[in-house]
């Protein structure tokens, strides 16, 4: 999990990106090339990121048990901030995000985006290698 200096760092890293840029209509959708994982069904994806943003969670513990509760707890901004970094890093990156409905792509988004927030870059780690067979 990030610490509150990492996690202040980052959000001000993504408010200076997106202050200078324009939304793209589709973001990230026709990239899908800089992960260097195996072409994947997004729900395979989206269990990974799941599986990895809840690993060592006792029974119960509601912390991070959804991208919802996760949300409520970082609050809509700060959320939001980490989902852009999981789409335009992560999720966006993926070789078969064309083939992914607008739905199961929002859904990887926020696990991913949960995923970083409790691991950071070692979490995006561990999904590459899992989704790789590493």
């Amino acid at each position: 999990m990030m610490g509150e200096h990492e996690a202040e760092t980052v959000s001000l890293l993504v408010r200076s990106w997106v202050a200078g840029s324009s939304p793209l209509a589709d973001p990230g959708r026709a990239l899908g090339t800089g992960l260097p994982v195996p072409r994947a069904q997004a729900l395979e994806v989206i269990e990974s990121a799941r599986s990895l943003a809840v690993l060592g969670l006792t029974d119960g513990c509601p912390a991070v048990s959804s991208p919802a509760l996760v949300r409520s707890q970082l609050g809509d901004a700060r959320f939001s901030e980490l989902c852009l970094i999981a789409d335009a890093l992560v999720v966006g990156q993926h070789p078969s995000v064309a083939e992914w409905t607008a739905g199961d792509y929002r859904v990887a988004v926020e696990w991913t985006a949960v995923l970083i927030q409790r691991w950071g870059e070692d979490g995006v780690q561990r999904l590459v290698a899992e989704l790789s067979g590493s």
